[in-house]
């Protein structure tokens, strides 16, 4: 037998299909449904999909001892934040915190007035400095000079 026949023996013999017959839509007037249509498919919009998240983490479940006898009821909510908690990994740790009391900024944002803060220290200054800020010296400029100074005396 050459290589051609062989090919054109396969190629006239039909393989079955699923269960031998055609998919079937539901009967409307027997009832009858096709086992194979996948009812609990995939949602078509994400709400669908929440609905179904949320179904499914809210399900109990008995908690039971060595011993099989029933000492608890909780959720699969529960015992993932659970599972979180007592985890290595520190990004479900911190996603539990985030969850818990709120996500920390990512980044600090801050202002810095110098003329409020000059006002609110103004009391550290000595007249000699105050006339020298009045003149147009930067008033930061003569407080770090100041730190300086007593900071070297300190060390000395």
């Amino acid at each position: 037998m050459s290589k051609t026949g062989s090919i054109a023996e396969k190629s006239r013999v039909k393989k079955p299909r699923g269960a031998g017959k055609r998919f079937q839509k539901n009967n409307p007037i027997t009832g009858e449904k096709d086992p194979r249509i996948n009812r609990t498919g995939a949602p078509r919009v994400f709400s669908e999909l929440r609905d179904l998240a949320k179904e499914l983490l809210n399900e109990t479940y008995d908690v039971k001892d060595r011993e099989g006898k029933v000492v608890d009821k909780t959720t699969q909510i529960k015992s993932m934040l659970q599972l979180w908690m007592l985890s290595q990994d520190f990004n479900k740790q911190n996603r539990l915190l985030e969850i818990a009391h709120g996500k920390v900024p990512d980044e600090i944002r801050h202002s810095f007035d110098e003329d409020e803060f000059i006002k609110r220290h103004i009391d550290k200054f000595t007249d000699g400095e105050l006339q020298r800020v009045q003149a147009g010296e930067n008033g930061m400029d003569i407080l770090l000079s100041k730190l300086e100074t007593q900071l070297t005396r300190k060390k000395s």
